[in-house]
């Protein structure tokens, strides 16, 4: 990712690294892992699933507004994304 950022392939790894932060149990890192796959390439097709997977961190953690705020993200910026399907099936449990 340091030396290749612009490689068909750095989204993919930045997103993975995510994820296994995420197994680790090390949400902070894993959110700002995700969080960077959303900044960093807004274009790739696993930035809706990083920032549905930060909505669920923030869940997780008991944060469920920040968790909100991130799912009406998913749905506004990728809305015929899988990931837009499942936050708007998220955020229906969540009511």
């Amino acid at each position: 990712i340091e030396k290749y950022p612009t490689h068909d392939y750095a989204p993919d790894a930045q997103y993975w690294i995510a994820e296994s932060l995420a197994k680790e149990k090390n949400s902070a890192a894993a959110d700002a892992a995700y969080a960077a796959v959303v900044q960093t390439y807004p274009n790739s097709d696993l930035a809706s699933r990083a920032l549905y997977k930060r909505a669920l961190l923030s869940i997780e953690q008991g944060n469920t507004a920040q968790g909100k705020t991130f799912l009406q993200q998913v749905i506004a910026r990728y809305p015929r994304s899988d990931s837009a399907a499942l936050a708007e099936e998220t955020l229906k449990t969540l009511r």
